[in-house]
């Protein structure tokens, strides 16, 4: 049976950036079940432990690039190669606006790539949208 163990998945490493994105997160639906790691190895084993193996999938993932350990592109790679996590929607909120990272998102079967803003009410924003699009509107095929 494949069923949600998490409505949104964090992959984030900076503290600030992780807690802003709860907050606006719950902002938008204080039940949202959210999980954060904090690097690319932790996200590395809650793959192949928590979605692979117990079929726990999130609805969304939303995924910061520059990581510790394993870089976001690695994870990103690993998730979108494979054809028990490729389907969940991965949306990369970064800092970076290099074409070169967007580029490399995209290649690597990004769903959706937004540039984090420094502003905390367009941040909010932001998630919101996120969270209208691929939360409310987007149908999603779990496998």
């Amino acid at each position: 049976m494949n069923h949600a163990f998490i409505d949104i998945l964090i992959i984030e490493d900076s503290l600030y950036d992780a807690e802003l994105t709860i907050r606006a997160l719950k902002k938008e639906n204080p039940d949202y079940i959210i999980k954060i790691l904090t690097d690319g190895e932790e996200a590395f084993r809650y793959i192949d432990e928590t979605i692979v193996r117990m079929h726990y999938y999130p609805r969304i993932i939303i995924l910061d690039l520059k990581l510790p350990k394993i870089d976001g592109i690695d994870v990103l790679k690993k998730l979108k190669g494979s054809d028990i996590t490729s389907s969940i929607p991965v949306v990369i909120l970064s800092s970076s606006n290099e074409v070169n990272d967007v580029t490399a998102c995209y290649s690597s079967g990004a769903n959706s790539y937004v540039p984090k803003v420094v502003d905390v009410d367009e941040f909010f924003n932001s998630l919101k949208c996120i969270c209208d699009y691929w939360l409310k509107l987007n149908v999603t095929l779990i496998r």
